[in-house]
C-alpha cells in the first residue's frame, strides 16, 4: 500500500499539490548492502566468541536478529542433517524452522557452547547490580525467555553494536546520504554465501 492510498483509507485527504510537497525519505533504505562472502569474513575475524557464533547463526539461516536470540537450548536439533533449528518466536507470533550451516553448527557445538556457561556466570556476575536496579524499577527485559535457556546469552543491542563495530573494524563502513550505515544487522537476512 502506497502513502496516498493508506492516506485515503484514513479518511486523510490532501490535494494533489499538497502531496507532491511531501518528500519521502525512504529511498535509503535501497542503498542497504548485503553481506557478501568477502564481506562476512572480514566482519567475523573482528567479531568475539559469542559474536561469531551469532553471526555465523544469523548469516546461515536468514533469521531475523530477534528469532536468533529467543533460540532455546532445545529449539535446535543437532542430529538432523543439515540442522534444524525451530525459531520459537517469529514475525506474527509463529514458530517456523530455519536451517543452520554444516559451518555454523560445528562453530556452536565445538567453540560456542563449551564456552556458554562461563559466560553466563560472568554475565551473572557483571549484571547483578543491572538487574536489581530494574527490579526496583518495576522494568522488564523485552525477551519472553531468561537468558540462561537461550542459546546466546545477548541483548538486541548488544550485538547490534558488536556487529556495527566489526564492520567498522574491517573497514566496511559504508554510509547513506542520510549517515545511515549499508552494511548493519539486517543486512544478515541478505547473505548469498
Amino acid at each position: 500500500m502506497n502513502v496516498r492510498a493508506y492516506l485515503v483509507k484514513c479518511d486523510i485527504t490532501f490535494s494533489d499539490s499538497q502531496l507532491d510537497d511531501i518528500e519521502l525519505v525512504a529511498d535509503d533504505v535501497i542503498e542497504d548492502l548485503p553481506f557478501t562472502l568477502q564481506t562476512a569474513k572480514k566482519t567475523y575475524d573482528q567479531l568475539s566468541i559469542p559474536q561469531r557464533a551469532i553471526f555465523l547463526t544469523l548469516l546461515s539461516s536468514g533469521a531475523r536478529i530477534n528469532e536468533v536470540l529467543n533460540i532455546r537450548l532445545q529449539d535446535i536439533f543437532w542430529d538432523e542433517t543439515p540442522c534444524r533449528v525451530t525459531l520459537p518466536i517469529c514475525k506474527g507470533g509463529k514458530s517456523r524452522d530455519v536451517f543452520i550451516s554444516n559451518e555454523a553448527k560445528e562453530y556452536l557445538q565445538t567453540v560456542w557452547l563449551p564456552r556458554r556457561e562461563a559466560y553466563i556466570e560472568t554475565k551473572d556476575k557483571r549484571t547483578v547490580g543491572l538487574r536489581n536496579r530494574r527490579s526496583q524499577l518495576g522494568t522488564k527485559t523485552t525477551n519472553p525467555f531468561p537468558y540462561n535457556i537461550r542459546l546466546f546469552p545477548l541483548d538486541r543491542n548488544t550485538v547490534q553494536e558488536a556487529l556495527r563495530r566489526g564492520v567498522i573494524a574491517a573497514g566496511l563502513e559504508s554510509k547513506t546520504s542520510n549517515g545511515i550505515m549499508k552494511l548493519h544487522i539486517h543486512s544478515t537476512g541478505n547473505f548469498l554465501g
